[in-house]
């Protein structure tokens, strides 16, 4: 099963600044923002301790892991939806965080398949979050907020 799990992508460092400076008239703040709760998303679910699962139920193990990845998701779809957007960007922007919520339900799908040992659905419902990842990453770099798209 393929789980993208990243919070709104990878930036892979903080270059933000750089791409704030580089970004049209008006914009550097919102891409600032976006790309700020981005990295803290980012980070937060990095922290999200995988040592203390015991392995000997993976599909278990991974289901409590998503529960706090589920939460931290949600909690980052809403600071995201706080950013300021330019008025030109704003109904792309909308979309992408529309996109990290529905990617965000597949995970709370994932979690209740494999809870309850249900690998078809939870395969069903990864591919659907690979779908919306895909999307939400394209808009993101559209946007110039590359810092909130996957590799």
């Amino acid at each position: 099963m393929l789980l993208a799990v990243a919070g709104c992508g990878s930036s892979g460092g903080d270059d933000s600044a750089t791409v704030a400076t580089a970004a049209p008239d008006g914009s550097a703040a919102f891409v600032r923002a976006a790309w700020d709760v981005c990295d803290g998303l980012n980070a937060e679910i990095a922290a999200v301790p995988r040592s203390s699962l015991t392995q000997q139920d993976p599909a278990r193990d991974t289901a409590v892991w998503l529960e706090q990845v589920i939460r931290i998701r949600r909690d980052g779809a809403s600071r995201l939806a706080q950013v300021e957007v330019p008025a030109d960007a704003k109904g792309e922007y909308d979309q992408f965080v529309a996109l990290i919520g529905e990617q965000t339900d597949s995970f709370q799908r994932i979690h209740d398949a494999m809870a309850s040992g249900d690998r078809a659905t939870a395969d069903a419902a990864s591919t659907d979050s690979a779908v919306a990842n895909e999307k939400q990453n394209a808009i993101a770099r559209r946007l110039g907020i590359d810092g909130c798209a996957g590799g």
